[in-house]
């Protein structure tokens, strides 16, 4: 298995998510903003801050299962989980060098593209992606 043998738009919507995923983006205002709470009660089976959240990275609902997570990949979990939090110093490097890839890489895709992109999805998220690189400026071609 490699990221390059996924399909193009897989491949186009998961580089801006590992990018905010490695920044820990999380939208200031979603604790008081009024859309983000309906969609949060509206999709959420229970309570949105009572979801205990470090227990959910294996839960599928059965109707969408359609290949039960491998008990490998569950120990990977566990593993990848650990090295989130103890990495130190080599998390650091290793994750400020991908996250530079990853921005340079959304620039580009946006230029070669004339700021259309691959995709819809993958475009609001370089978008978002593009706002936090940027200190949340919306000066740069790519909000024009």
């Amino acid at each position: 298995f490699h990221p390059g043998r996924l399909w193009c738009h897989c491949r186009m919507v998961y580089l801006p998510m590992s990018y905010l995923y490695g920044h820990k983006f999380v939208y200031a205002h979603a604790n008081s903003d009024e859309l983000v709470l309906a969609l949060r009660a509206e999709l959420y089976c229970e309570p949105y801050d009572q979801i205990m959240w470090a227990g959910t990275a294996d839960r599928v609902a059965s109707i969408d299962n359609y290949s039960p997570i491998h008990p490998f990949m569950r120990f990977a979990n566990s593993v990848l989980n650990v090295w989130e939090k103890w990495g130190g110093a080599v998390l650091r490097a290793v994750r400020a060098s991908g996250l530079l890839f990853a921005e340079e890489y959304m620039r580009a895709e946006d230029q070669q593209t004339n700021y259309v992109c691959i995709g819809p999805v993958n475009k609001v998220l370089n978008m978002l992606s593009a706002y936090h690189a940027a200190g949340g400026s919306t000066s740069g071609p790519e909000f024009q």
